[in-house]
């Protein structure tokens, strides 16, 4: 695996996914071991690549020999290492051979940890939050004042802000440590651009000035705000491009996926 793959996987981003999953009843509690591993992971990766003193991150930071440096790199080895017995191989070939009879094909029980639960709107509500966030706090870099404040809810302790409570470095005096929570309004919001996007993109794809389409189409979703002053426009460009760029990330990753798979083919037919 790339080193570039396992820092995506054993991530903070993945261990919050995974604890909002449990919290949540989508996965079995037995899941918590892996959040807590991947978490851990991704401490040590942090206190390897420190960036600035004033990172968001505390294990980002210079390493030091304080908590939680010191916690994190002291406990990375707690087994071990049981060398004796290699050590007293004297001499390798004295080993006898060892025939295993009778062993079968190796199986793996597949355990299903999802429920029904899964199809509740809860699961999209969470990573809509995230997206609406996002999308709130550049919009407040441009304009923010106290009639479109009402847009985000920073003491809102609803199921939907599950995944925001985990994605959050604890690094703040808030429980979201500077992430920006939407309010119901500004989540709903949020929840009709996906919705208007994943009916057009298919039929718009194909056709020139997809983007421009896209942003009449959604400049007809009404947000409820008194601030005249609030750019939606700058919101909902953000939006187009950021859905834009995933849908085309994902697609060129099956198409080299694809080319992979079918590279030993291709060299073989033309020998």
């Amino acid at each position: 695996m790339k080193v570039k793959l396992a820092t995506q996987v054993f991530s903070h981003s993945v261990s919050a996914g995974i604890y909002t999953y449990t919290t949540l009843g989508g996965l079995h509690a037995d899941a918590i071991g892996t959040a807590q591993l991947l978490a851990k992971f991704d401490k040590i990766f942090d206190c390897c690549n420190s960036l600035s003193f004033k990172d968001g991150k505390i294990c980002r930071r210079p390493l030091t020999a304080s908590p939680p440096h010191l916690l994190t790199v002291s406990s990375t080895n707690c087994e071990r290492d049981d060398n004796v017995p290699l050590l007293q191989l004297s001499n390798i070939q004295d080993i006898p051979d060892i025939h295993q009879e009778n062993i079968g094909p190796l199986r793996i029980i597949s355990t299903e940890y999802t429920n029904e639960y899964l199809e509740n709107r809860i699961f999209k509500d969470n990573a809509m939050a995230y997206v609406a966030g996002y999308l709130l706090r550049k919009a407040y870099e441009l304009h923010k004042c106290d009639e479109c404040v009402h847009l985000c809810s920073e003491n809102s302790l609803a199921a939907n802000n599950t995944f925001l409570l985990f994605k959050a470095y604890n690094t703040g005096s808030s429980a979201y440590s500077g992430l920006t929570v939407p309010s119901d309004e500004m989540l709903s919001y949020v929840n009709k651009l996906e919705d208007a996007f994943i009916s057009f993109f298919d039929k718009l794809e194909k056709s020139k000035g997809i983007g421009r389409d896209l942003l009449e189409l959604l400049g007809k979703i009404e947000l409820d705000i008194p601030c005249k002053e609030f750019n939606r426009v700058f919101l909902i460009r953000l939006f187009v491009r950021m859905r834009i760029y995933y849908c085309l990330k994902y697609v060129n990753r099956e198409l080299v996926t694809t080319k992979r798979k079918n590279r030993k083919y291709i060299k073989l037919v033309h020998l």
